[in-house]
């Protein structure tokens, strides 16, 4: 989880071949301020060809540079897809509308508070982003997003298994909310990957690609079926820039494994079968 949203004004920028309709600096974990250089890739002129639609979320439920954060990640791994930002910071209301054909809908990290960011996500959306799972959709939860994917209160995406706070678990790497590194298995190696106060995933994972776990813990990254659709979540942060590296005092030489774990994810959200 991170820090609450701080909007900015709108602009439309390209990553890496990505188109995207930006409408705030994103978010980030951490400090108080936005984020020096969410997006530290220079952004070439847009591209002419048309891919997968990406919906990220933008607003109060998100911290200040997290989505852009995500759209520069996902820049890499999604060549040519359209992004847009959807929310009180974006440039599109989360609704059906929004969502109707969509590849993808991210929920980036936010605030320490979950029941606060599902208020800040409103009715609206919550019905929304459940009814586009449900029909066919992907759904990706970043560290807050996660912890919303699960229920009491969330959006109730993971069926019999739910998130739970890793920093409550008495086995844990770290028992307090900076932002630091943890220890990942992860294809049958281990990892460093950035984490600021982020969650598992435990309970019925039948059906379930376990992707990572928490070394000697629970997992922390599954993908599986929500109804008609699919969803995948991951506790840590496999979009944090160098940047947020640098805030944190924190070393980089693990980060390449730190965003492995995300494409992993991510590859598996996108090729899952999605019946018809």
């Amino acid at each position: 989880m991170s820090r609450a949203s701080e909007g900015t004004a709108q602009s439309t920028m390209a990553i890496l071949g990505l188109t995207v309709c930006l409408a705030a600096s994103g978010c980030g974990a951490g400090s108080a301020e936005p984020r020096a250089g969410a997006t530290d890739t220079p952004a070439p002129s847009p591209t002419a060809t048309e891919g997968p639609r990406v919906v990220i979320y933008d607003g109060p439920a998100a911290c200040s540079d997290c989505a852009a954060a995500a759209a520069t990640w996902l820049a890499g791994e999604l060549p040519n897809a359209t992004i847009e930002f959807a929310g009180p910071d974006g440039t599109k209301d989360v609704d059906a509308a929004t969502l109707a054909g969509a590849a993808l809908y991210v929920q980036p990290g936010g605030g320490a508070d979950v029941a606060r960011a599902y208020d800040d996500l409103g009715p609206e959306a919550r019905s929304a982003i459940s009814d586009y799972v449900s029909g066919g959709g992907r759904y990706l939860g970043i560290c807050m997003g996660a912890f919303l994917a699960g229920s009491d209160p969330g959006l109730d995406l993971l069926g019999p298994a739910d998130t739970g706070g890793y920093i409550d678990l008495p086995n844990a790497q770290v028992r307090d909310d900076r932002d630091t590194l943890v220890a990942l298995e992860w294809d049958a190696r281990t990892v460093q990957a950035y984490f600021q106060d982020g969650s598992y995933v435990a309970g019925n994972l039948a059906g379930f690609d376990v992707v990572a776990t928490y070394q000697g813990g629970p997992a922390v990254a599954v993908v599986g079926p929500s109804d008609e659709g699919v969803i995948g979540v991951i506790g840590t942060h496999p979009e944090a820039p160098v940047s947020w590296y640098a805030e944190a005092a924190l070393p980089t030489d693990g980060r390449a494994g730190n965003q492995d774990v995300g494409d992993d994810l991510l590859q598996r959200l996108m090729t899952w079968p999605i019946s018809p």
